[in-house]
């Protein structure tokens, strides 16, 4: 399917997020090859995706058409010389198996990707950091002023009801540490029924940040520190667990990362910095001039979670706006709901 993206091209996969800031002369970034791909020391099947960005519509909005790039040989080599082989599971989806490998700290990766017009390209070797526990989750009530348009397209301050979700790092001493958090979550829901089995529901989030979150170390290594990573709304009177990944990135990694985070943040004024290309990890070694959108990564993974009970959280205060139960099954009222408790709730 072709997807249409305003100003930045951007993919969001199984709760992965690449963003690409494309530059305005979107048509001299035709035909780009577009990389998003990451290994963890998680076990899991880890995932590349690849994809082409077509001409610049010009008689639209600035928009950048992107396509999957299907049919290519795709292989992840370690540092220690070990070759992985992906498999095309959906159209420009690659993934390994299962139960091939798992990345570890320290050994480092690269992809190589060959694809079915004959051209080859690899990414940097890039060595996974390690990642500091997380200390604890903290979360508070708030409540923050909004401004939207109403329907008669005047702007009003309207109340929005929330916790702020945040996490205490003890950051190493010995070493330059460079992170990214994301989040996500699974709430609670009831439904009017008189049948107890389809009453009670759980339903996942798969994203809760709105923006990419990352931070260094250079301002209190080896101290401390308390990083806020989302905002969850107060909608329901029912329990939240929210759940927190603390990943390592290279210095590298960061500063791709943080470049697309500020062009991502511009608000569109003349002060603002023009869009630009951000350079990633990968290229094609026979053509070291053509550019390639993207990056791939290695990234150690620390999870943790906690539980919010958000009436009591809030002090008993009634959630506004309030989403109600409404009748029938609650399978059916949110995607992907289901009426067995997962872990984490009590």
């Amino acid at each position: 399917m072709k997807k249409i993206l305003i100003f930045f091209t951007i993919i969001l996969i199984s709760g992965e997020a690449c963003i690409e800031p494309i530059d305005l002369k979107i048509n001299s970034m035709a035909g780009k090859l577009v990389v998003d791909g990451l290994v963890t020391n998680q076990p899991e099947s880890y995932r590349v995706t690849l994809s082409r960005s077509l001409a610049f519509n010009s008689d639209r909005l600035p928009a950048v058409y992107l396509v999957p790039e299907t049919n290519a040989a795709v292989s992840i080599k370690d540092g220690d010389g070990n070759v992985y082989i992906l498999s095309e599971v959906e159209s420009g989806i690659y993934e390994t198996n299962y139960a091939a490998f798992v990345g570890e700290v320290g050994n480092s990766y690269q992809l190589n990707i060959n694809t079915s017009d004959g051209k080859s390209y690899e990414s940097v070797p890039e060595e996974m950091p390690t990642i500091p526990a997380i200390d604890s989750i903290l979360y508070k009530y708030q409540i923050r002023e909004r401004l939207i348009t109403n329907s008669q397209g005047h702007p009003v301050v309207v109340n929005e009801y929330g916790f702020l979700i945040s996490v205490i790092v003890n950051d190493p001493v010995d070493q330059r540490n460079y992170y990214r958090w994301k989040s996500n979550g699974i709430f609670e829901f009831f439904s009017i029924t008189d049948n107890p089995e389809i009453k009670q529901c759980w339903a996942p989030l798969f994203r809760l940040e709105s923006a990419i979150v990352i931070g260094d170390d250079r301002h209190f290594n080896g101290n401390p520190f308390n990083q806020d990573v989302t905002t969850i709304l107060y909608d329901r009177e029912t329990k939240f667990l929210a759940r927190i990944e603390q990943m390592s990135l290279t210095q590298k990694a960061f500063e791709f990362w943080d470049e697309i985070s500020k062009q991502l943040t511009s608000t569109g004024s003349i002060f603002d910095p023009a869009p630009a290309r951000v350079m990633g990890n990968l290229y094609n070694p026979d053509d070291k001039d053509e550019f390639v959108l993207g990056y791939f990564g290695a990234s150690a993974i620390y999870k943790d979670s906690v539980l919010i009970d958000r009436f009591k959280a809030s002090g008993y205060v009634s959630a506004s706006p309030q989403k109600p139960p409404l009748l029938g099954d609650c399978r059916t009222m949110e995607p992907y709901a289901t009426n067995i408790k997962p872990p984490g709730f009590k």
